[in-house]
């Protein structure tokens, strides 16, 4: 294998880190008062001093990429990644010891969403945008997203290495840089359509933009302590559900479906289609239940929450508006799994309906098979 290749690789994906790192930087500095200003700005540089200098002094030369050298890649760009991520936290101090920053890091890179917060609110704003940037990242790959950057075999090869053949699979004909195009654009118009929406439903700009983010990972990263249920928002609820379920489809499919106009393309996936009836199964299931058991009197309501809570948990995003502990023993059967605090499955607070609760909590992940 080619070390140098190899570490100039992992050098460019560092400055993709120090990159997200500096916007979380620069969004401190305009937020009054912000205190993790100087843990990101001086994180960033340390990480651009590391990320640039084989992009400075290592010669790649005109290699080709080997598989293998791929894979080393991939693999040495994500532990680098969740090395240097850390260290926002770590400067900043408090509660993150150098494992809970390490943890906290790795969780965001791995869309994990677990979490070793007790009162996420408490977080300067740089750094709680730090964390779901970390996790927006994780949700396409820091692979897929520097390759973006390269051309030609080398680019085939990075995200033939990160992207399985089981999701290549639909286009078989296409090759591995066309694949990872459309799931780079996919990902971002998702986002960016998720963001505006939920604007438009009187969501303030950072908090839209980072519950967008969380939404279109899976990762279920917020930045209330009572995750979704904090806004008693109805309009951002069904937004939030359409963009965890999407989330949870094929981006190759969904580039097909929309950016091309091709809606047919969403019903030729036998996976699909399963995922998509076993949720309408569930909502229908457990709306029923809520009404029978007396928990609402609106079948509205009831249905929203029952829509909202099994698309977070279908597609392991966490989100949560509902203390579901409260709820009949149906739902409570999906979610007997640790909670987390930060990644929401319920409200440890009993109320009844839409009151605010004042503690996190969270299921931990169910694997991913679609997204």
């Amino acid at each position: 294998m080619n070390w140098k290749v190899i570490t100039w690789y992992i050098g460019v994906s560092l400055l993709l880190v120090a990159a997200l790192m500096t916007v979380s930087g620069v969004i401190a500095c305009l937020t009054p008062g912000d205190e993790s200003r100087i843990p990101l700005l001086f994180s960033a540089f340390l990480t651009i001093i590391v990320g640039g200098y084989p992009i400075l002094f290592v010669r790649r030369g005109r290699h080709k990429l080997t598989f293998q050298e791929g894979n080393s890649i991939v693999v040495g760009a994500w532990l680098m990644a969740c090395l240097f991520g850390m260290f926002p936290f770590l400067f900043y101090g408090r509660e993150f010891t150098p494992i809970n920053a390490l943890f906290e890091s790795i969780s965001g890179f791995t869309t994990t969403g677990a979490s070793i917060l007790n009162d996420i609110e408490a977080l300067p704003r740089g750094l709680q945008f730090w964390r779901i940037a970390t996790a927006w990242v994780g949700g396409v790959g820091i692979v897929t997203l520097f390759s973006m950057i390269t051309a030609g075999a080398d680019k085939s090869t990075l995200s033939g290495a990160e992207i399985s053949t089981v999701a290549r699979e639909p286009f078989a004909g296409d090759r591995s840089t066309s694949f990872a195009n459309r799931m780079f654009l996919t990902y971002i118009a998702l986002t960016v359509v998720t963001f505006f929406a939920l604007k438009l439903t009187g969501m303030g700009w950072f908090d839209a933009a980072t519950n967008a983010m969380s939404a279109c990972s899976t990762c279920g990263f917020c930045t209330r302590n009572t995750s979704i249920a904090f806004y008693a928002n109805p309009a951002a609820e069904v937004v939030l559900t359409f963009a965890m379920l999407a989330a949870g489809i094929h981006f190759g499919i969904l580039f097909l479906a929309f950016l091309k106009g091709r809606p047919k393309y969403i019903w030729k996936s036998e996976t699909i289609k399963v995922f998509l009836s076993l949720v309408v199964l569930a909502i229908a299931a457990v709306t029923v239940d809520l009404m029978v058991n007396g928990q609402y009197h609106s079948f509205g309501e009831a249905l929203r929450d029952a829509s909202f809570q099994i698309a977070s948990i279908s597609t392991t995003t966490g989100f949560a508006t509902q203390d579901t502990t409260l709820w009949p023993p149906l739902i409570r059967r999906h979610q007997d799994r640790p909670r987390h605090p930060g990644r929401q499955g319920h409200l440890p607070e009993s109320r009844p309906h839409r009151e605010p609760a004042p503690g996190p909590g969270g299921p931990g992940r169910w694997p991913d098979a679609l997204g």
